[in-house]
């Protein structure tokens, strides 16, 4: 078995890195009473509690500590209307501690989180190890085999391309947990009693093109460099999924970075996981999830942004759009797998007609239309699974030739007037009137501008 750290006598660090320039940022529904094992790292920084459920109840912070306090009231009071993006009984709700903030760096911890300690048995600053990997380079497009060469005691390896060895500003830095592993719930039921009792002293930074699975109880990262990406998908109270608000961040920051050229790193620092959640519940969370990452991961591997994105922000808006067009498509069972995959087709947007279902007359439904006609579905991997998507969404002549062969670019006439106006016209169904503005018809294909057609 492995135990916490006891940090008692332990005194407050008078010189902290990056005092001024750090906010911690914690979701609880509790009172903070772990925070006095971890006084001696944490107390000379800044505290943003984010109080989750009901706001009317008192939230405990040990004394000594320089805080600000959240509830909900406050949330929608700040935002208004938008406050319906931050996610409710869900640790996601963390996100608004990030957008509050205005330091540089955000350390996040979870409140059942303690002070591991190393195999010597000394306590771990892993707040101090998250600054340090923040602050020292990182490699993703070459991977060293001593894993962090910035580190004392590493370097280089024989081999290592001297040109590259400057590395590249680090983003992110996603730190790992003894005892309770962050397991999924199938995992947590057949290994109920596992615990993780390996130390593994490495830092590496995870190669450009791959991505993982981060977890948001011990994380920290450069809100200048990432934080209009660093968004925990909405979960909690009203939504069907649960447990893959950090998933989903992870995935987005990972594409911008790889995009951008930043640097993420995994391994040190350690917390000591205290609490095992329950599996039967996280169950219930996750199933949806479960089947729906087999989709989704795909897609993030195989995205690709435009050269036109060259700030988080810009990723963020077109990977959002580009998300919203390719995870609505749907696979179907028996149609050749030939057929409407890996085309490249010249379409005039007047010859386009909803398929299927026309229940979902929608702008949703329209986006998948415009992604379907014009790239197919097989960039995100459909092929590799025997999915096809339908491909008569043609209301001409067009719709029994064979499209020309994928020759690296997607060429298609985009006419925006065209495309207003079929985006308004009336559905086929009567009684179902969603229309698509012009304005986001533009939205669409601007997208398609710089996106598809930069893309491979």
């Amino acid at each position: 078995m492995v135990d916490p750290a006891n940090t008692v006598g332990i005194p407050v660090n008078p010189t902290p890195l990056l005092k001024d320039e750090l906010d911690i940022v914690i979701p609880t529904i509790r009172n903070l009473d772990f925070l006095e094992m971890w006084r001696p790292f944490l107390q000379p920084y800044h505290l943003i509690i984010v109080q989750d459920g009901d706001p009317t109840k008192k939230i405990h912070v040990p004394e000594g500590y320089d805080y600000e306090l959240y509830n909900r009231n406050d949330i929608n009071r700040i935002l208004g209307p938008k406050a319906s993006c931050i996610s409710f009984k869900d640790s996601a709700c963390r996100c608004f501690g990030y957008m509050v903030s205005k330091k540089k760096y955000i350390f996040t911890i979870d409140d059942d989180c303690f002070v591991a300690k190393d195999p010597a048995g000394k306590a771990v600053n892993a707040l101090e190890q998250h600054i340090k990997n923040l602050l020292c380079p990182s490699t993703p497009l070459f991977f060293n085999t001593l894993y962090d060469p910035y580190r004392e005691g590493a370097d280089f390896v024989r081999g290592y391309p001297f040109s590259l060895r400057e590395g590249v500003s680090t983003a992110v830095s996603h730190g790992l947990w003894l005892n309770i592993p962050d397991y999924d719930a199938p995992t947590q039921l057949v290994k109920p009693k596992e615990r993780n009792t390996r130390y593994v002293d490495a830092v590496m930074t995870i190669p450009k093109g791959t991505l993982f699975p981060m977890c948001g109880m011990n994380l920290a990262f450069d809100r200048d460099l990432i934080g209009p990406a660093m968004y925990f998908g909405l979960m909690g109270d009203g939504q069907p999924i649960g447990r893959y608000d950090d998933m989903w961040a992870g995935w987005c920051i990972k594409v911008i970075c790889d995009h951008l050229g930043l640097g993420v790193k995994t391994g040190l620092p350690y917390i000591y996981h205290s609490k095992a959640s329950n599996p039967f519940v996280n169950l219930k969370k996750e199933y949806k999830g479960i089947f729906w990452q087999e989709d989704i991961i795909p897609f993030f591997q195989n995205v690709k942004l435009s050269k036109e994105a060259t700030t988080v922000q810009q990723c963020y808006i077109e990977l959002s759009i580009l998300t919203i067009v390719a995870l609505e498509l749907k696979p179907y069972d028996g149609e050749d797998e030939t057929q409407g995959l890996q085309t490249a087709m010249k379409v005039d947007l007047r010859s386009v007609a909803f398929c299927g279902d026309s229940s979902t007359t929608n702008e949703a439904r329209v986006m998948r239309r415009l992604f379907a006609v014009t790239v197919g579905a097989s960039c995100y991997g459909r092929a590799k699974r025997g999915g096809v998507m339908r491909r008569r969404c043609f209301n001409d002549e067009s719709a029994g030739k064979e499209e020309p062969a994928l020759s690296g670019q997607v060429s298609i006439r985009l006419s925006l007037s065209s495309a207003s106006s079929f985006l308004n016209r009336s559905p086929s169904t009567p009684g179902r009137g969603n229309e698509v503005t012009a304005e986001r018809a533009q939205a669409v294909l601007a997208w398609a501008k710089y996106s598809l057609l930069h893309s491979k």
